[in-house]
């Protein structure tokens, strides 16, 4: 079965290419996220002229960014039924910061509408983030109409920010103060030094302070 699946898949995408439809896009909206967060992010197609029934395409996430997994250990995704509900999904990381998402239909079902959300996936930030604004983006973007036209799109890029690495402070422990991490959890009481912290923020004295 999943010989004839994947020899499905290879027969879709590599059907006639065009270049891509004036209009057409796949693309995430920018988003913000804490260290430690997890937050629901979609992934839209915008697609006026033409339907498809067929995608795939590559996330590219920044360094402390990934998806999160379910609890069967894979990657947490779901197509959104309002536009696809007769599709098969597979996703998998190809390498660090990469996943491939591919969606077919064996009965060639076209996606509903003309916008919206095909994608939905559950992005978690690690605990120890620190860049304030970082970049990731959507490349290698194939869709395939019924018909077996491939169209191709341009990559697309968003942007993601960590409000809480905004305004960061250098200060030194001088005296014995309480040390809490970014969720407000004592971690040392009357410390006198951040020694052995891993990297991270952390709050001291009411400010927010990075650990490098």
């Amino acid at each position: 079965m999943k010989k004839f699946f994947f020899l499905v898949v290879l027969t879709m995408l590599t059907a006639v290419n065009v270049m891509g439809q004036s209009g057409d896009k796949l693309f995430v909206d920018n988003f913000s996220i804490n260290p430690g967060e997890k937050l629901a992010v979609s992934v839209n197609l915008s697609n006026p002229d033409t339907k498809y029934c067929v995608f795939q395409f590559d996330l590219n996430l920044p360094k402390g960014i990934a998806v999160a997994l379910n609890k069967k250990n894979k990657l947490d995704v779901k197509l959104n039924e309002d536009r696809i509900d007769d599709h098969t999904l597979t996703s998998k990381q190809i390498s660090d910061g990469v996943y491939r998402f591919t969606c077919i239909s064996l009965t060639n079902a076209n996606f509903y509408e003309n916008s919206g959300a095909i994608l939905e996936l559950n992005i978690e930030a690690s605990s120890t983030l620190t860049d304030v604004t970082m970049t990731g983006s959507i490349e290698n973007i194939v869709l395939a109409t019924s018909a077996s036209v491939e169209t191709k799109l341009e990559k697309t890029t968003f942007t993601i920010t960590n409000p809480t690495a905004a305004g960061i402070t250098a200060i030194s422990v001088d005296q014995p103060a309480d040390i809490y991490d970014i969720k407000g959890n004592l971690l040392r009481s009357q410390a006198t030094n951040l020694n052995g912290l891993p990297k991270g923020i952390y709050l001291v004295k009411g400010q927010k302070v990075l650990v490098k």
